[in-house]
């Protein structure tokens, strides 16, 4: 219970961050946005999209007393995948034609983009890794804004990091971050020993390598070849002490922390993840 309830203070005050820094110079009424905010933390596409749709069909209604179809909406990041608009309003549509209510309505799940400036009372938004991608600041903000009276974030607490640091969205306009790829012998390996085994190595480098205050050879401890994870970290600028300042401002001259070494873990793999779906 104490970690979600630091789980929910960091998410309230990311949020709060969010909508100030993005409102700094916009002529927008969305400064005046202030709603009740709330994050129900959970792993796993499958896991978030069942809390999901528990939470907008049960929870939700019977604690503020709105109306699951009129009242609620669900907005995501994406169409497509476990927690995408799609398989999500299929979903729903199946609970309510089990429940009795026949045919939605309307779509209970838009993606944010379809919004628009739409305002709903209760904005409900999962936040996953599967998406983190597409969703940067700016998305999240449209989203965020978008609730009138409560809004609750379901899934990761660092996926919301991540859409914060907008760091994909900023590695793909790198010239040179964008032009390393996992070639044939990185895939067959990373297929033949498993995302976890991968994850593990990546642990052992980053706290070998990088966590150190004064890493030996700084700026020249990443091989360009030899181990998926070496050609992750310069595609993601976790590969120095130098690069970690410029890109994830992360500070040269101390040791990482705990969080800071899993936070450039969760990076690597994400990163990884996404060349292995790309075939």
């Amino acid at each position: 219970m104490e970690e979600q309830s630091r789980a929910k203070n960091w998410i309230t005050k990311m949020i709060d961050r969010l909508v100030r820094e993005e409102n700094q110079g916009q002529a927008s009424g969305s400064d005046t946005w202030k709603a009740e905010c709330f994050f129900a933390p959970v792993k796993g596409d499958d896991e978030i999209a069942k809390l999901l749709v528990k939470y907008c069909t049960e929870n939700l209604p019977d604690y503020y007393h709105v109306d699951p179809q009129r009242d609620i909406q669900v907005l995501t990041p994406m169409e497509e995948g476990i927690c995408g608009s799609n398989h999500l309003n299929e979903m729903f549509g199946q609970m309510d034609r089990l429940s009795g209510f026949g045919e939605t309505k309307r779509n209970r799940v838009l993606t944010i983009s379809q919004a628009g400036d739409r305002k709903y009372p209760v904005v409900v938004i999962p936040v996953t890794m599967s998406c983190a991608a597409v969703l940067d600041r700016k998305l999240l903000y449209d989203g965020v804004t978008r609730a009138g009276k409560v809004l609750v974030l379901i899934g990761e607490q660092k996926a919301v990091y991540f859409a914060m640091q907008n760091i994909f969205q900023r590695l793909e306009k790198s010239e040179f971050r964008s032009r390393f790829h996992l070639r044939a012998a990185e895939r067959a390996y990373v297929q033949e020993k498993g995302m976890d085994t991968v994850r593990r190595h990546a642990g052992d480098f980053i706290h070998k390598r990088l966590a150190p205050a004064y890493p030996v050879h700084d700026g020249k401890q990443t091989p360009m070849k030899g181990h998926p994870v070496f050609i992750a970290q310069h595609a993601t600028a976790t590969c120095c002490r130098g690069c970690l300042e410029k890109w994830h401002r992360i500070p040269r001259g101390r040791e990482l922390s705990g969080q800071e070494q899993e936070y450039m873990v969760d990076v690597l793999m994400e990163w990884i993840r996404q060349e292995m779906e790309k075939g």
